[in-house]
């Protein structure tokens, strides 16, 4: 069995790597807080909204 350049055996070098793994949670992570600030917080302040003016009778409950 041959080995490549990192000691690994052949092909073994483009498996998944745990650095890899850390790189795309890190960027998983930047995406979704990106994405946060823009679309899930103004929907959650909305939905807070919806909730308040249920309570206080100005919208019908669902």
């Amino acid at each position: 069995m041959s080995q490549g350049a990192s000691g690994l055996p052949a092909g073994a070098a483009s498996a998944v790597r745990p650095l890899g793994v850390i790189e795309a949670v890190g960027m998983g992570w930047r995406l979704m807080m990106s994405d946060f600030w823009r679309l899930w917080l103004p929907a959650f302040v909305v939905l807070l909204i919806m909730m308040a003016a249920s309570n206080f009778g100005i919208v019908a409950p669902i």
